[in-house]
């Protein structure tokens, strides 16, 4: 879903998630670290315990990284957010909210 703070088509820039997931108490969509969680353990039944436990590696190390962010953007440009004008800072927050939404979630209930 796009999110409402950057209007398609507007020319305002903003720093924002361009996507994000709903949040947990939406009770109209199921919370997605439950829905993660119950996809690892459906698919990985013998190692998903040990995913969880290294989720959000990956982004973590893309969020720190400058060079490969902008790769990611450049990616952007020609996939499937061609003509957005995505920026960096726009990825980064994304990722971040994503990081904070449903990857932190979903490593806590692995744990439990």
């Amino acid at each position: 879903m796009l999110s409402p703070e950057l209007p398609v088509g507007s020319n305002q820039r903003l720093p924002t998630p361009l996507f994000r997931p709903p949040r947990c108490s939406d009770p109209v969509v199921p919370p997605w670290p439950k829905t993660w969680l119950e996809a690892l353990k459906g698919c990985f039944p013998e190692e998903w315990q040990e995913l969880a436990g290294r989720v959000g590696e990956g982004l973590r190390e893309l969020l720190e990284d400058g060079n490969a962010l902008e790769d990611a953007r450049k990616t952007t440009d020609v996939g499937l957010l061609s003509g957005m004008e995505v920026s960096a800072e726009m990825l980064k927050a994304s990722g971040e909210r994503l990081l904070l939404d449903v990857i932190e979630p979903l490593a806590d209930l692995a744990r439990d």
